[in-house]
């Protein structure tokens, strides 16, 4: 059974989940991270399922604010 963990930062076991994944997409890459926060400031939100040791399924997603909830 896979349990469900928030990752703070995304490590080589995501790549190869997502490298494994047929449905894996450049939007699954663990540099968009990196990328998204520091050109838009949104707050990452990166969920990954493990069984064990093994990441076996990830979700990149981000928190996005409206400019005016920043203030």
């Amino acid at each position: 059974m896979a349990d469900i963990r928030i990752v703070d930062r995304p490590a080589e076991s995501w790549t190869r989940a997502v490298e494994k994944s047929p449905d894996g997409r450049l939007a699954h890459a663990r540099a968009w991270h990196t990328a998204i926060a520091a050109a838009y400031g949104h707050s990452p939100l990166y969920l990954a399922a493990t069984d064990g040791d093994a990441t076996v399924g990830v979700l990149p997603s981000f928190v996005v604010r409206r400019p005016c909830e920043r203030l």
